[in-house]
């Protein structure tokens, strides 16, 4: 986890077979080995708008040049949210494959998906919604606690990078806006979420923090993942972040990873 990390090339260095005019290009791949097979789900949109979509490539190889490209997987467009930051869940309960998606607009959804996850076969029902502060980045996992099977659904909270540029603008969100990464739990995979506190992460604007900025050098953290890691021993989360003393530029931001310890039945990060 700790690298070195080289870049090997790109996933779709044509593009994707998505046509979404003057789209800013690929975004938020999340990738799942099914049965070897890699499943890379992303996110083609145009910044600040709903013209968006969610596509599908494939490799079992994992390497560039190796990928093929399927597309759009037929998410039905809808005013209520955003097609992008898709995320694929494989629920250990009933078998069965869960994709959140979804960004600020009305915040998170999910559908369930066939088998292999290649396209969504319900239609979209809300996880997450808080009229306060938009929340995108939906990351979904499970976890046994004393016997008993949790799910999580993490998702980032606040404003990532909206004045953030290729130039260093200096300008990210005031402190209070900023990104931060929130959970919610449930005890199927579909909900209903609540937080640490009961409270319902639809209808009451639930979420608990497990990682917001401190000290000089961590600011608006997100874009988070979970994974096990044999290297750590551990369940990690990684996620990127900004460190003010490098520079605000996309291409500064960092990478960034905890373990977590779930003993207590909710994610606590660790060093």
């Amino acid at each position: 986890m700790s690298g070195p990390w080289v870049t090997r090339g790109s996933v779709l260095g044509g593009g994707s077979l998505i046509n979404i005019p003057d789209n800013d290009g690929i975004w938020a791949p999340d990738v799942y080995d099914v049965d070897g097979t890699y499943h890379l789900f992303y996110a083609v949109s145009k910044t600040g708008t709903k013209n968006s979509d969610i596509g599908l490539a494939t490799s079992t190889e994992l390497q560039p040049g190796t990928w093929i490209d399927h597309g759009s997987i037929h998410l039905p467009p809808s005013p209520t949210y955003n097609l992008i930051d898709p995320n694929l869940f494989f629920d250990l309960a009933s078998k069965t494959y869960k994709l959140a998606f979804g960004s600020f607009t009305s915040d998170i959804f999910q559908v369930d998906m066939s088998t292999p996850p290649l396209n969504p076969t319900s239609p979209p029902r809300q996880l997450e919604a808080n009229g306060t502060s938009g929340t995108e980045g939906a990351y979904q996992f499970q976890w046994f606690v004393d016997g008993k099977h949790f799910y999580y659904l993490f998702f980032s909270s606040g404003v990532c990078c909206a004045k953030a540029s290729p130039q260093d603008s200096q300008e990210l969100a005031p402190p209070g806006d900023e990104y931060k990464v929130m959970v919610c739990r449930a005890e199927a995979a579909d909900g209903p979420f609540t937080d640490r506190e009961g409270r319902d992460c639809i209808g009451q604007q639930g979420g608990t923090m497990v990682l917001g900025s401190h000290g000089a050098n961590v600011y608006a953290p997100g874009g988070q993942g979970l994974m096990w890691s044999e290297e750590a021993r551990s369940v990690v989360m990684y996620y990127h972040y900004v460190n003010p003393q490098i520079g605000y530029k996309i291409a500064d931001f960092q990478f960034g990873w905890n373990k977590v310890d779930f003993e207590s039945g909710w994610p606590v990060l660790v060093a």
